[in-house]
């Protein structure tokens, strides 16, 4: 018997697709918490949080924001369908960093589980997610 070591990984948003490719490691952001997904992975279907996505390609770490959505493990197969995915060009970590000090002000003077409150902490993680995926790209290069 043959053991698996990597299976196909596909990750596309509206506007973005990223290759597919094959991979021995997916670490996810679901609703509920981090979630890891290996070779051999049984079927699950879950929704996508906000946060750093890493995929391991060749031996290389990948790294991508990714926000919102869905993810399917179908017949060993990863495909994550997310509102946003984002890699980390770009990304100015001290506006980022000044960004998110002007949301959590912001989110103090709102009440939870309003419309304002809810679209200022999404943008939050995001930002807060960029800044992530800013850091450990910049700690390979």
């Amino acid at each position: 018997m043959t053991v698996e070591t990597t299976f196909p990984f596909e990750l596309f948003s509206p506007t973005r697709q990223v290759p597919a490719v094959e991979v021995t490691l997916v670490e996810l952001p679901a609703i509920d918490g981090e979630v890891g997904i290996l070779a051999g992975h049984e079927n699950l279907v879950g929704l996508l949080g906000t946060g750093p996505l890493k995929y391991v390609a060749g031996g290389n770490d990948y790294w991508l924001m990714v926000s919102s959505g869905a993810y399917q493990v179908v017949d060993r197969k990863l495909v994550v369908i997310a509102e946003l995915i984002e890699d980390s060009k770009g990304v100015d970590p001290e506006a980022t960093r000044a960004h998110i000090a002007q949301l959590e002000t912001a989110m103090a003077g709102k009440a939870l589980e309003t419309p304002e409150f809810t679209a200022l902490e999404l943008d939050y993680k995001r930002e807060k997610a960029r800044l992530e995926v800013h850091r450990r790209v910049e700690l390979v290069n």
